[in-house]
């Protein structure tokens, strides 16, 4: 029987540069202390960059120096964060990571050290950068006898019972009690003048005697 395989998959990858491998750049840029945060510049590797008989990166290839942050001190000395970024090798953008991240002078010719943090593999056809991933693979074997739990897939076009939009129910209206008329207060008529004291005669007074 014969069995065929793929050979991409036949052969591992060859680390040729482990991580925390040192790099020199020099900078092409000359930075004023009024410039402003995220502030980016150009730098170059100073040093061939080479393991065995790969060549990973030549001198004089770019890097980008950004001034990510910068504070004065009280005697009026800048000191700028720096860090690295888009550092081209010949396997692909190298991420790199300044040793010193704080210095207080960068003009042409300034020099700064840093380290790689990514490995560069060889897998059989050509170098290129191996970035990690943010999370972990297992390496426990399938489950052959583990069977997943059923899901139903929602149909929008099924809907469940009493739920047909085209006929809707009406809710039924909660019942309501009247309230009896509030009572009015009665009221006492006015009492009516006597008709003895409105038409009794006035008796006029009688005359002394002589």
């Amino acid at each position: 029987m014969l069995v065929h395989g793929n050979p991409a998959y036949a052969r591992a990858d060859t680390t040729i540069l482990e991580p925390g491998a040192t790099v020199v750049f020099v900078s092409d840029s000359n930075v004023d202390p009024r410039v402003g945060r995220n502030s980016a510049f150009r730098a170059h590797l100073r040093d061939r960059l080479v393991r065995g008989a790969a060549i990973i990166a030549e001198p004089g290839m770019t890097v980008q120096l950004t001034v990510v942050d910068k504070s004065t001190h009280a005697d009026g000395t800048t000191v700028y964060t720096i860090a690295f970024s888009r550092f081209r090798t010949l396997a692909g953008d190298l991420p790199v990571t300044p040793v010193t991240s704080e210095v207080t002078d960068i003009h042409v010719g300034s020099e700064f050290t840093a380290r790689t943090d990514s490995p560069v593999v060889d897998d059989g056809t050509r170098l290129r950068v191996r970035i990690p991933l943010p999370f972990s693979l297992s390496n426990e074997p399938p489950q052959g006898e583990f069977t997943p739990i059923p899901v139903r897939t929602y149909n929008p076009l099924v809907r469940p019972q009493g739920t047909d939009r085209r006929h809707p129910r009406p809710s039924p209206s909660p019942a309501t009690t009247a309230s009896p008329p509030a009572a009015t207060p009665a009221t006492a008529p006015p009492a009516a003048a006597s008709p003895a004291a409105a038409t009794a005669p006035t008796a006029a007074p009688s005359p002394a005697p002589s």
